[in-house]
């Protein structure tokens, strides 16, 4: 029985410990994000979607067949 219980405290312990470390990073997360670096994000994410867009315009999408052997084979659409 005093296994199970110190099994137990341990296991307490822990999830403490484990809260602890979520408010922490909670604190870090959500408070601590400036707008600055909220404004840069979108704008780099716009940029990617941007060169994202350019890129898939330029390549043309490619399909793959299996062919009578059995292999894969890539060609343009």
């Amino acid at each position: 029985m005093s296994e199970a219980r110190n099994e137990l405290q341990t296991v307490i312990a822990t999830l403490g410990e484990l809260h602890a470390v979520l408010e922490r990073l909670r604190g870090e997360f959500v408070h601590g994000i400036k707008t600055d670096e909220i404004l840069a994000y979108q704008r780099h994410s716009e940029q990617f979607r941007e060169s994202n867009a350019a890129f898939e315009a330029t390549c043309p999408p490619r399909a793959v067949d299996q062919g009578s052997d059995g292999n894969a084979r890539a060609h343009g659409l």
